[in-house]
């Protein structure tokens, strides 16, 4: 078993064409890096320490002073206590609301850069093989299992001795720090926070950027194809021969359909008199100027020949006027005013005939 999968591995040495990657979206499959949602969240962080967090606590101190302060002065009898403490309670979630609502729209974001608000229904289906034990063991123990776990731990590795790095010097100072006011104090501890933050920020960036491009290019491989899937592809994209040729007939069916009833609602038909033919319409008083209906050319233009004796649409030989209108006018558009004499003189002869016709 092993050996058919390590040769279907083998052979599929194709990268994925664009309806492979379209199938895989539409399945929910991307590339995704949990590293990318974590600088997401630790950059917002950084930011809401640096101008939010300060108001912040400085308002959540302010509403622990009678606690902390003249704790005398506070009513605990009857409700009193239940009172003041939903008041604390009310007042700490309003200074902790915004930048919690900062982290999670820095949470959703980390999420929808990578999907791009993709909602696929097939990962929402209960699947057989999550509630596999082999399947399980190999999620656990699997090659991208002890990658995950090999990265992890390098990752906090690092964090942890570049955070020692910075904060076991300032050990030495804790007894000064004890001593300072609340202001200085914050405002020390502010800036070290600020600057293991920092240093870290710029770590998590470096894991996101190979991480992301880790997930993208394993993405890939995994969507990689061999020669007979691709064919099979192109079979299945491009139809059956059979019925693109049935459909194609169908096709020139309706075209013809719509160009004979076209050509016998026409006023007048030019003609070269067998290469080309011209369908123009005009209706005095509804169009500005004579419209090109239809346009043929050889045995196109024979058809059209036919179809307008047989609706007694006039025929006007006129090869110059015909070569030029099939070159320079496409259908259902008005002829060009450089046209236009050559034109009226037809609909003056055609009129001309027909008050001829009326008399006889």
């Amino acid at each position: 078993m092993s050996d058919d999968q390590d040769q279907d591995k083998s052979q599929k040495t194709e990268e994925p064409t664009l309806r492979r990657l379209e199938k895989a979206r539409e399945e929910g499959q991307i590339p995704f890096s949990k590293e990318v949602g974590h600088w997401f969240m630790l950059g917002t962080l950084t930011l809401l320490i640096l101008f939010v967090f300060p108001k912040s606590f400085r308002g959540i101190v302010d509403s622990l002073k009678p606690f902390l302060g003249s704790t005398e002065s506070l009513a605990i009898e009857g409700s009193g206590l239940l009172d003041t403490l939903s008041h604390l309670f009310l007042e700490v979630a309003f200074y902790l609301a915004l930048p919690t609502l900062f982290l999670v729209a820095a949470a959703l974001t980390g999420a929808l850069s990578q999907t791009k608000f993709l909602v696929s229904l097939k990962n929402m289906k209960p699947k057989l093989s999550k509630f596999s034990p082999l399947k399980g063991m190999e999620r656990l123990f699997g090659a991208s299992a002890w990658v995950e776990f090999l990265k992890n731990a390098v990752k906090f590795s690092i964090i942890a001795a570049i955070a020692i790095g910075i904060l076991w010097p300032e050990f030495f100072k804790l007894a000064p720090l004890l001593s300072m006011k609340t202001s200085g104090m914050l405002a020390y501890l502010s800036n070290l926070v600020v600057r293991l933050l920092a240093i870290i920020f710029f770590l998590v960036t470096l894991v996101a950027l190979l991480d992301y491009g880790y997930q993208k290019y394993q993405f890939l491989q995994n969507l990689k194809m061999s020669h007979q899937e691709i064919k099979d592809e192109h079979k299945e994209t491009e139809g059956d021969p059979h019925i693109k040729q049935r459909l194609r007939q169908i096709r020139q069916q309706r075209s013809q359909r719509r160009m004979a009833q076209t050509v016998a609602e026409s006023s007048v038909l030019v003609t070269n008199p067998t290469h080309f033919a011209i369908a123009l319409k005009y209706e005095h008083g509804k169009m500005n100027a004579p419209q090109l209906v239809a346009k043929g050319q050889d045995k196109m233009a024979l058809q059209m020949r036919k179809i307008a004796t047989e609706n007694k649409v006039p025929i006007v030989e006129n090869p110059p006027l015909a070569r030029a209108l099939h070159a320079g006018v496409e259908e259902g558009q008005e002829i060009p005013v450089q046209y236009y004499e050559a034109v009226a003189k037809i609909m003056r002869y055609i009129l001309k005939m027909d008050q001829q016709k009326r008399r006889h």
